[in-house]
């Protein structure tokens, strides 16, 4: 069954479902290095918005890593003050 894109408007109130990959590398093999993340979005402010609470969970399950946000400069105000970014 093919996806449409954009996908239809959901009804109010109905869930949806953000599915994502992450990578966590490490640069040495020197478990002293904490994990650098790099999430990457560059369409839909929507789509920006409801990562957020993924990032929030990151944070929480990487303490001390350093997590990046690579987007468009157009939406860049969304996250700027985001505290869980760095």
């Amino acid at each position: 069954m093919k996806i449409p894109y954009p996908p239809p408007p959901q009804a109010a109130g109905e869930k949806i479902q953000i599915s994502c990959k992450i990578e966590i590398m490490k640069e040495s093999s020197s478990e002293s290095e904490k994990p650098r993340i790099l999430l990457i979005r560059f369409s839909s402010i929507g789509d920006i918005i409801l990562t957020t609470p993924l990032i929030k969970k990151i944070r929480a399950e990487y303490p001390g890593s350093r997590i990046d946000y690579l987007t468009l400069e157009r939406y860049g105000e969304i996250l700027r003050d985001n505290p869980h970014i760095d």
